[in-house]
């Protein structure tokens, strides 16, 4: 295997390593801000694995279709990143605009580490 097939691939483990962590933490918490980081570590994930993609196709010996060889796949796993980065920031403006205890999750997350119901009576 290429050394830099292998580096790739530690980096996918440990984006993934840490992506479940701070999923966990934020699955235990229901803060936003856990959420927003949680979803850029998939972001991270995607990253190294359209990186380990690029490089695997980046490395194939130039053909009769591809005189120059395959290097400019990588410009295809920075676009696949980008678009990434859009989906995470939609997905956090949603649940920002949903609000912190209107999901049952969230509610039953902050009444079992709180004591206190999300929605106070008015």
């Amino acid at each position: 295997m290429h050394p830099t097939m292998k580096l790739a691939w530690s980096g996918v483990g440990v984006s993934l390593a840490v992506a479940g962590l701070k999923f966990a933490a934020w699955w235990s918490t229901g803060s936003v801000a856990l959420y927003s980081d949680a979803l850029e570590c998939v972001i991270n994930v995607v990253g190294a694995c359209t990186a380990l993609a690029a490089l695997w196709i980046s490395l194939r010996p130039a053909d009769a279709s591809h005189p120059y060889g395959y290097q400019k796949v990588e410009h295809v796993s920075a676009m696949v990143e980008g678009l990434m980065v859009l989906a995470a920031a939609a997905a956090i403006l949603h649940e920002v605009y949903i609000g912190p205890g209107r999901s049952s999750r969230t509610a039953m997350v902050r009444a079992t580490t709180t004591g206190k119901p999300s929605h106070p009576a008015r």
